[in-house]
């Protein structure tokens, strides 16, 4: 009988021994709920609790309302003892005042946690966190700095830039945002950064400034005091520059630095002005400027399948009107089968009509009277005459000698008055020089020449172009010097327009066009306008 007990006492202690291999004491504050893998066991007295545990894996969840939440894994084998020394942070409340769903991300005890929120939410984490990050599709992450207190509920009312987004500050604030010339606000602004290098700040007493954008989600600029500066034209709408600087449109109203300025104060149709000032403090800022009418308006008739070339730029066909300013231009025509060059100027009166209009070239090597028509002219120059039938006789004559000419409608005609030679030059940039042999030439289309054999030197700016060039008697040499020179312009309409084959629909617009001729469209209407510095152009007043 004594063998039996022994016995039951030993496989009692070899089951136990069996099913609780080791101690695991948590140690936690009191009222905390402890769980194993996922189970309820028991809540926390005494500051700890032990927990008899099987050889195994193990997870062990701690929690308390208003602390933080603990969970460790741990493996027990060999009848292994644990000790937890378990973390319980104080929690905090956030309050989000969102208007749509967001992801909230924040590290705690190495550990990145992220919590999906519907709007108007709220989250709670552990006091000790200091920053959170916020993501929201079509925003832009926000980093958010916290200081919390244990218990404590903070609101945070969230304003997240959208994406491509950013907030434009100005020192001082409540400046003037503009997008090209339209007012969209006053700072601060959240703007759209693709039109970041359109925006113009301006405030009353300040330089307006364009901005520089580098990507940052916060940009703040800085105004800096100026001079108001008053410039009014006759007629008002003409554009200023400084430089290569649109100013604005007059009558000018602004602030600008103290110092010197060369201003050109330009309106198509106008002659281009000068204004050299000095602006500060102590001088009289306020000009008045009266402008003279350049531009004579040529209408092309019968030109619907003509091509031009004017100074060696090409402009199509189907020209309507060519708004001639004061030069002379080398006019290249290819009519149907016909192929002619000759001097556009004032002198050609205000239409061509490539039907009944021919032109005659007049060219001697030393300057020559001869009359045609009842009329007297003086070489060499461009004649334009007007055929009542397709063929018409006309007589030239000089002092010695008189020359029958039989002239076709709408062709051109080189007519030497001796045994010479000549070359049409022509320029797309204003003040180019052309040098013959070393000679200057001044403001000459038509250079008549007595030699076979000369060299062409031409120089604009830095660009320099020479060559040999072989002449041939009684026959006319064409010369181009055309260069990649362009100005800035800015253009008005009130629909959209078409420039040199490319079409714009957005008013003002800043271009920067060729030097010389180019080609504008607009409502329906085709025409040529010459390029030879900054420019303003209101398409509804020219057309």
């Amino acid at each position: 009988m004594k063998y039996k007990r022994l016995s039951l006492l030993f496989c009692l202690f070899l089951f136990f021994s069996a099913n609780f291999a080791a101690t695991v004491n948590v140690n936690a504050l009191n009222g905390s709920s402890v769980f194993v893998n996922g189970s309820m066991h028991e809540v926390i007295k005494n500051n700890g609790v032990e927990l008899q545990l099987n050889d195994g894996t193990y997870t062990i969840k701690v929690s308390k309302q208003g602390y933080s939440d603990y969970t460790e894994t741990i493996e027990i084998s060999d009848g292994q003892n644990y000790i937890l020394n378990v973390e319980q942070n104080p929690l905090s409340r956030i309050v989000f005042n969102n208007e749509f769903e967001i992801s909230v991300s924040y590290k705690y005890q190495n550990e990145v946690i992220t919590k999906e929120l519907d709007k108007h939410s709220y989250l709670d984490l552990p006091s000790s966190v200091n920053e959170i990050e916020v993501d929201s599709s079509g925003y832009q992450k926000e980093s958010i700095k916290l200081n919390l207190l244990p218990f404590d509920e903070k609101v945070i009312d969230l304003v997240m830039l959208k994406e491509n987004y950013f907030i434009l500050e100005s020192i001082p604030s409540n400046a003037k945002v503009y997008v090209e010339d339209k007012l969209i606000g006053e700072t601060p602004l959240e703007l759209n950064s693709e039109y970041s290098d359109l925006i113009t700040l301006k405030k009353e007493g300040f330089i307006s400034k364009k901005i520089e954008y580098n990507g940052e989600k916060t940009l703040k600029v800085e105004l800096i005091d100026g001079v108001n500066l008053t410039i009014e034209s006759v007629p008002s709408g003409a554009a200023i520059y400084n430089g290569d600087k649109f100013l604005g449109i007059t009558p000018l109203n602004t602030t600008v630095e103290e110092g010197n300025y060369k201003l050109k104060i330009v309106y198509t149709g106008y002659e281009t002005k000068n204004l050299n000032i000095k602006v500060s403090e102590e001088t009289y800022n306020n000009y008045r400027v009266v402008l003279q009418s350049e531009l004579t308006k040529i209408e092309l008739l019968n030109a619907e399948n003509v091509e031009l070339n004017i100074d060696g730029n090409f402009l199509g066909k189907g020209i309507d009107f060519i708004y001639l300013d004061n030069k002379e231009h080398l006019m290249r025509v290819k009519n149907s089968e016909k192929v002619y060059t000759f001097i556009l100027s004032k002198n050609i009166g205000e239409y061509i009509d490539f039907k009944k209009n021919t032109f005659i070239n007049v060219i001697s090597k030393e300057g020559k009277t001869f009359s045609i028509n009842s009329k007297t002219y003086y070489t060499p120059t461009t004649i334009k005459l007007t055929l009542l039938a397709d063929t018409q006789y006309y007589t030239l004559n000089t002092v010695n000698r008189s020359y029958n000419l039989k002239l076709n409608s709408g062709n051109g005609y080189d007519i030497f008055l001796d045994n010479s030679s000549a070359i049409f030059y022509g320029s797309n940039v204003e003040d180019s020089n052309v040098y013959i042999d070393g000679k200057l030439i001044l403001d000459e289309k038509i250079i008549p020449l007595g030699k076979k054999i000369v060299e062409v030197k031409t120089n604009f700016e830095e660009k320099t172009s020479s060559e040999t060039i072989v002449l041939e008697e009684n026959k006319v040499t064409i010369k181009n010097f055309n260069l990649e020179k362009t100005y800035p312009v800015r253009i008005d309409a009130s629909n959209l327009f078409v420039i040199n084959n490319k079409t714009y629909n957005q008013s003002p617009y800043y271009l920067y066009l060729k030097s010389g001729a180019n080609v504008i469209e607009y409502k329906g209407i085709k025409a040529v306008i010459f390029i030879y510095g900054p420019e303003y152009i209101n398409l509804d007043s020219l057309f």
